[in-house]
């Protein structure tokens, strides 16, 4: 059975950037370490023998893969800031990540297995890769995925995309030769997917910054294996924000049908108009239901604001009185806040 730990930094898998870090300047991608070595059955995550210390400057893109046929390999980093983080599956079931490095120093890296009774030998590489592409909004980018591109052994193109805080970046990956598939991570390194977001078997994603910072666009094909052209564009506008609520879910509060509580709020729209609605808890995970004038389910959203929130951009199909309803995922109390954009 898979450790607690897998399945929670799962969530968190790949982290690739700190806010206010600039990229070094690197023309050309270097291999800064490959060694082998081996997890023995039982292990502990200090088995010197699988302590790695790499020195890095700061700015630079650093990748990291710890490469097996016969394990499924776990990594704990640490970065030259203290920053610290765990992998299990970034490549396949081959541990890694992808991060831009905070600060200049020792980038320490542990090996072990995903399950503690678990043996192998592996593989561990540490590149310095290219500085990805830039893209800005009102930009189109036409390129063909590479092997490799963004990372692991998908097929992939690699962006960067600086914004400020209040911009909306929609980004939108076309392409006719595969189904198109699109991630960002931001600063803090969640991680945001679409696969048929766009129109037919092309992606859209909208994401909005709540601060000055960078995000890493992936562009690739649906389960990375396919290649071919694409077209990547980047369109920006910034929203309002026109209404917040904080609120409380407590114990003996209304429940809905299904006996879960939940809290409702109302929101007068227009038809055509572009609203976008955010729902963040710390207490439990949350999720955002809307309905139409009428009383019909309109639009739901469980995980699309990243760390367990909800988010949904919604264009408003008729004029009218729109129910807003804040739902635990399970049975959960405590406080959330409901943002309203226009």
């Amino acid at each position: 059975m898979i450790r607690e730990r897998k399945a929670l930094v799962r969530l968190l898998s790949v982290l690739l950037l700190m806010a206010g870090v600039g990229l070094l300047q690197v023309t050309a991608q270097e291999e800064l370490l490959r060694a082998s070595g081996e997890i023995l059955r039982g292990s502990v995550l200090d088995d010197s023998r699988n302590i790695y210390r790499v020195r890095v400057e700061e700015g630079a893109l650093i990748e990291v893969i710890a490469a097996s046929t016969e394990v499924d390999t776990w990594i704990d980093a640490e970065l030259p800031d203290g920053t610290a983080l765990s992998n299990d599956d970034y490549d396949g079931l081959n541990a890694g990540f992808l991060r831009v490095m905070p600060a200049s120093g020792h980038l320490v890296i542990r090996v072990s297995a995903a399950f503690r009774d678990h043996a192998g030998r592996y593989t561990l590489t540490v590149t310095a890769r290219q500085n990805p592409r830039e893209i800005s909004p009102g930009d189109i980018s036409r390129g063909s995925l590479e092997k490799g591109g963004a990372g692991g052994d998908r097929w992939s193109s690699l962006y960067r995309l600086r914004g400020r805080g209040g911009d909306e970046m929609t980004i939108d990956l076309r392409s006719d030769d595969f189904d198109a598939f699109l991630e960002v991570v931001d600063q803090e390194g969640r991680s945001f997917y679409d696969d048929d977001g766009g129109e037919g078997f092309n992606s859209r994603l909208v994401y909005r910054f709540q601060e000055d910072g960078t995000l890493l666009v992936i562009a690739t094909s649906f389960g990375g294996s396919s290649t071919g052209s694409y077209e990547l564009e980047v369109s920006s506008q910034r929203r309002t924000l026109v209404a917040r609520y904080e609120g409380t879910l407590r114990e003996g509060g209304r429940r809905a049908y299904d006996g879960r509580l939940y809290s409702v709020y109302e929101y007068e729209g227009r038809p055509g108009q572009s609203v976008r609605i955010a729902l963040d808890s710390d207490d439990f995970d949350p999720v955002l239901y809307v309905s139409h004038p009428d009383g019909r389910p309109l639009s739901m959203d469980d995980d699309g604001g990243g760390d367990g929130n909800s988010l949904l951009d919604i264009v408003l199909p008729a004029s009218g009185i729109y129910r807003l309803f804040v739902v635990p995922f399970y049975e959960a109390y405590g406080r959330y806040e409901l943002r309203i954009y226009e």
